[in-house]
């Protein structure tokens, strides 16, 4: 009985140190990266920050987070303005190298914004709206020792709900597209 408790207790021993090892394995990994892309802050004066999760070496689940302020700048050339945006997404890695290289991701998105009239880009003349858009793109992902990278994306989304479908004077577009250069840190 005595022989038969200590080749238990030696047992559990191996068992949970084995787990133990294991755990502290996977858990050195650095799994949460925040970045800000540069490409929407020049373009479209848009404030654009990331978080995502790293689920393991070929998936990623995140947000972006992005706001705009008014520029009437951009009342005439997109006859709208996002002000903002709120996007949950995942990512599907294609490299052999942890959570980078070239990826594909699906997402939804939530705007608001204003839109003006077709003709009429008075900035008293306009009408706020919200959307529910859903969205797919592809981009490519580049990290470096340190863990900082740099990733370029190009995004489509199409809206499936706004509030300004009953009003067909206001434009609001069926679907966006952009393109996004990011840095960041992986941690």
């Amino acid at each position: 009985m005595k022989q038969t408790a200590i080749k238990f207790v030696m047992l559990s021993f191996l068992i949970s140190s084995s787990i133990y090892a294991q755990e502290t394995k996977d858990t050195s990994a650095k799994k949460h990266e925040l970045s800000f892309d540069l490409l929407e802050l020049i373009t479209r004066n848009k404030f654009e920050l990331s978080y995502r999760y790293l689920l393991n070496k070929s998936n990623s689940i995140g947000s972006n987070i992005s706001f705009s302020p008014d520029k009437k700048s951009l009342w005439k050339a997109q006859k709208f303005q996002e002000n903002f945006t709120l996007d949950i997404n995942y990512q599907h890695y294609f490299s052999k190298k942890y959570a980078q290289g070239f990826y594909l991701q699906a997402f939804t998105e939530y705007s608001s914004g204003k839109s003006f009239i077709e003709n009429n880009y008075n900035p008293d003349n306009f009408k706020k709206y919200n959307a529910l858009g859903l969205g797919a793109g592809m981009g490519y992902k580049h990290v470096f020792k340190k863990g900082f990278f740099i990733d370029a994306d190009i995004k489509f989304t199409g809206n499936l709900v706004n509030s300004l479908e009953n009003n067909s004077a206001y434009y609001f577009p069926e679907a966006k597209a952009f393109i996004g250069f990011s840095v960041g840190k992986r941690f």
